[in-house]
């Protein structure tokens, strides 16, 4: 497992009241290999991810599956899952069980997959926005119409919803989001992409015209 000893940020210097994690406890059966670690224009996803996320957040963390914490060294922080088959869920409630361990203790959580190297550069900044204008506990991106669950800033108030829901068998973003407060948030496309595009299979790494890289 690689560390990232050059990614900007990622202990934080923001202070924006937020902690960031990353997704990366997916089984990546459509990709055949640990798509975290999957190369696109010389670097992993998550790699990319982290360059992205990190100078948005106070301090980042890596989500992993049940059984694979990862190591003491290595940053960003891993976490492992508490059980297995738990989904993206399960990393988003280690993480809001984490957050209490964080001085000062943060507002927010934002979940990010480890399979989308575009993201926005504002993504936290406008997320918290439309948290604050419209009291949501849970704001979602979308771009074209299409819902990006992964991508979503959690109050940190919600370890016990999730917790519950799991609980109860619960493993789907969507019916979860349906139960609590939330709301979408519109992003435009850049350079005519999802910005929250993820690669799922090695085709989609063909996807991307060659050498092209995320507007700044």
């Amino acid at each position: 497992m690689r560390n990232f000893p050059t990614a900007p940020n990622v202990h934080g210097s923001t202070n924006t009241g937020v902690v960031g994690v990353i997704l990366a406890g997916g089984q990546s059966l459509r990709m055949g290999q640990d798509k975290s670690q999957i190369l696109w224009q010389g670097r992993s996803l998550l790699e990319w991810v982290t360059e992205r996320i990190a100078p948005q957040v106070d301090t980042l963390l890596i989500s992993r599956a049940y059984g694979n914490p990862g190591t003491q060294d290595e940053t960003p922080q891993q976490l492992a899952d508490s059980a297995p088959d738990l989904g993206p869920l399960g990393g988003i409630a280690a993480a809001l069980r984490w957050l209490p361990d964080y001085n000062p203790a943060p507002a927010w959580l934002l979940s990010c997959s480890c399979d989308a190297p575009l993201l926005p550069r504002q993504l936290v900044q406008r997320l918290q926005a439309e948290a604050a204008s419209s009291a949501s506990d849970v704001v979602y991106a979308r771009c074209l119409g299409r819902a990006h669950y992964t991508h979503a800033l959690w109050s940190s108030a919600l370890l016990a919803p999730v917790e519950a829901y799991l609980a109860g068998g619960g493993r789907s973003l969507h019916g979860l989001l349906a139960q609590l407060n939330s709301r979408a948030l519109d992003f435009d496309t850049a350079d005519g992409l999802d910005p929250f595009t993820n690669l799922n299979t090695p085709a989609d790494l063909y996807r991307l015209p060659p050498g092209w890289t995320p507007t700044p």
